[in-house]
C-alpha cells in the first residue's frame, strides 16, 4: 500500500516542473509571526516551500512528504540557498508507519494531510504528541463545504470541518478553531471562486 501511494504522489508531482506556487502558506505566516525559532516539523512538506520560509526564519526544520520527486525538488531548492545549510532536512516517509519522537518540536505543521478518517486519527494523534511543552500544533485542511464549491477538491470522506480536528488539540491549554475563506481562481478570470480552510492552532 506504501508503494501505491508513493507511486501516485510521484505520478501527481511528475506531471508538471511544478505544482506548487512555491509561496508560504499565508496561515503559517500569520500564525507563526510572534513564535520564537526553534525545533519545526513540516508534515507532507511537498517541494519544500513552508519548510524552506521557515528555516530562512531561524528554525531548525524537518520536512516530511512521501513523493522521491516532491523532496528532490525540496533538496534542490534548499542546495540553492547556501544561507540554509544544516537548517533544513527532507526525509520520505509514510506517515500511516512513521512515528515522531514524542515532544521534541516547538511546531508541528499539517497542510492539507487528508486521509480517511481511521488514519487522520492517528497520523494527527501522533503529531499532536509530537509538540514540545510550550510549542504549537498548526493543522490546516479543506472545508467539507469545499466538496460543492466548484473547485477540485479530494474526496467528500477526507474533506474535515472544526469538530474534526478539536480531539487532537486535547492538553493543550490554548486552542483556535476557525474556518477561514480565501478565494482561488475559477473558470475564467473575471469569476473567482471562495474555498474555506478549516484551522486548528493549538498552543501547549
Amino acid at each position: 500500500m506504501s508503494d501505491d501511494l508513493r507511486d501516485r504522489w510521484n505520478d501527481r508531482y511528475g506531471s508538471s516542473p511544478r505544482v506548487w506556487s512555491g509561496a508560504v502558506n499565508p496561515v503559517l505566516a500569520f500564525e507563526s509571526k510572534n513564535l520564537l525559532a526553534g525545533r519545526a516539523l513540516d508534515v507532507g512538506s511537498g517541494e519544500g516551500a513552508d519548510a524552506l520560509w521557515l528555516a530562512e526564519r531561524g528554525w531548525q526544520v524537518l520536512g516530511l512528504d512521501i513523493s522521491d520527486v516532491a523532496l528532490d525538488r525540496a533538496r534542490q531548492e534548499a542546495q540553492s540557498r547556501a544561507q540554509l545549510a544544516g537548517s533544513v532536512e527532507f526525509r520520505r516517509v509514510d506517515l500511516r508507519e512513521w512515528v515522531p519522537e514524542g515532544g521534541a518540536f516547538d511546531l508541528v505543521v499539517a497542510f492539507f494531510v487528508h486521509v480517511p478518517p481511521h488514519e487522520r486519527d492517528l497520523i494527527f494523534s501522533r503529531l499532536a504528541a509530537a509538540v514540545a511543552p510550550g510549542g504549537t500544533l498548526l493543522i490546516v485542511g479543506h472545508a467539507v463545504s469545499d466538496a460543492t464549491s466548484g473547485v477540485g477538491r479530494p474526496p467528500v470522506h477526507v474533506l474535515i470541518d472544526e469538530a474534526d480536528l478539536l480531539p487532537y488539540a486535547a492538553g493543550f491549554e490554548r486552542v483556535e478553531t476557525s474556518t477561514r475563506p480565501r478565494e482561488v481562481a475559477g473558470p475564467t478570470e473575471t469569476t473567482p471562486l471562495t474555498v474555506h480552510d478549516v484551522v486548528l492552532v493549538a498552543r501547549r
